[in-house]
């Protein structure tokens, strides 16, 4: 029986190990497993930091935005010139900065 690396290692050079003809699906790929707990782990932290913040109405803003967004990205289907539609992903979250700031701004003045 082969350890780990070994496994990795023929299956990086397309040789079949153990018998096996389809060892594509024999070998967990831990270099992807990482990114993906990393960012969705991160997206899910920060989501749950910033549930007090997200009411009703900064939701509605935020998917007044994305549809924004959305419209965008209909139009660069349409017309020659392309609008860049990510570059302006960082403008979702522009109402909640805004309750943020509106929120401070009321509270202390």
């Amino acid at each position: 029986m082969y350890g780990l690396k070994k496994a990795r290692k023929l299956h990086l050079q397309n040789k079949p190990h153990q018998g096996d003809k389809n060892c594509r699906q024999q070998i967990p790929h831990f270099d992807f497993f990482f990114p993906v707990l990393v960012y969705q782990g991160s997206i899910t932290l920060l989501a749950s930091v910033l549930k007090p913040l997200l009411v009703p109405a900064v939701v509605a803003q935020m998917s007044g935005v994305g549809g924004l967004l959305i419209l965008g990205i209909g139009m660069n289907m349409l017309r020659e010139k392309k609008i860049k539609v990510g570059n302006l992903l960082p403008a979702i979250f522009i109402p909640l900065v805004w309750f943020i700031v509106h929120g401070l701004y009321t509270r202390f003045l």
